[in-house]
């Protein structure tokens, strides 16, 4: 029996998981505010909320692709042993 802490990713593609998903979060929560920064306060020029979207676009694609592929290891792994 092994016991491994769960916020300790396992090997490259989960250190990715946990960098992009916690990037995501990032560009996420001022996206919440885009419209407001944008239009009423006018602090940021509308370029900035089309980038802020690009980059959380890519950012998904990417979480998707690692997600796709932990899922595929995961499924080509050999059952552990109780």
């Amino acid at each position: 029996m092994s016991v491994n802490y769960f916020q300790f990713a396992q090997n490259d593609d989960g250190r990715k998981l946990h960098t992009l998903s916690l990037l995501y979060i990032f560009v996420a929560t001022p996206d919440v505010f885009s419209d407001f920064l944008v239009t009423e306060a006018k602090v940021v020029p509308a370029e900035w909320k089309m980038q802020l979207h690009q980059l959380g676009i890519t950012v998904e694609r990417h979480l998707g692709q690692v997600r796709e592929k932990l899922r595929n290891e995961g499924e080509n792994s050999p059952a552990e042993e109780p």
